[in-house]
This record gives structure tokens, sequence and C-alpha cells, in this order.
């Protein structure tokens, strides 16, 4: 009874850090293609 309990939160935790570093990502992306655009 004991594993899935323990086993659980490491997925969901590195589910979470994945997308955390995807939305990190994808915000750093935006945010040099701004800079870009108010330069030009």
């Amino acid at each position: 009874m004991k594993p899935p309990h323990i086993h659980r939160p490491k997925l969901d935790l590195h589910s979470v850090t994945v997308q955390t570093v995807i939305e990190l990502a994808i915000g750093s992306v935006l945010i040099v293609a701004l800079m870009r655009w108010v330069e030009s």
C-alpha cells in the first residue's frame, strides 16, 4: 500500500517542474521577440 503513495508525489512534482520550465522558455522567447520588435 505504501509504494503508490510515495511514487505519486514524485511524478506530480516532475510534471509541474517540466510545465514550469516550458512556460519560462515560452515567456523568455516572447520577451526576446518583443524587445527585437521594439528595437526595429
